[in-house]
């Protein structure tokens, strides 16, 4: 829910292209495999991005090409959820400026 109280100068009519974006839809993961995304945005280095992963799963990040970085998943051996959720944050100088939350399906 969203709050806001600034009666002069509203809400955006529009919202602007994303700085970070996935290249291409994630697959489903199975249980003990591995899934990999590639993230894209000017600018856009391993350093600049912190992930974190549910418990016992592992997240790598390698820089793809410029302005590309593929982020490798790793399911643990023995999980009950049905949906594992990467959240990426991006940062600058340190500070979180953006977030990005994947969903990953694990397959059956």
């Amino acid at each position: 829910m969203l709050a806001y109280q600034d009666e002069k100068a509203g809400l955006a009519k529009t919202l602007g292209t994303s700085i970070v974006q996935m290249e291409m839809p994630c697959d489903a993961i199975s249980v003990g495999g591995a899934s990999t995304f590639v993230l894209k945005g000017p600018g856009l280095t391993v350093q600049s991005l912190r992930v974190s992963c549910p418990p016992l799963w592992t997240a790598t990040l390698n820089q793809a090409a410029q302005n590309r970085v593929k982020c490798a998943i790793q399911a643990p051996h023995s999980t009950s959820v049905r949906e594992g959720r990467i959240y990426v944050q991006l940062l600058a100088e340190g500070n979180v400026i953006g977030e990005l939350t994947v969903p990953l399906r694990v397959a059956r």
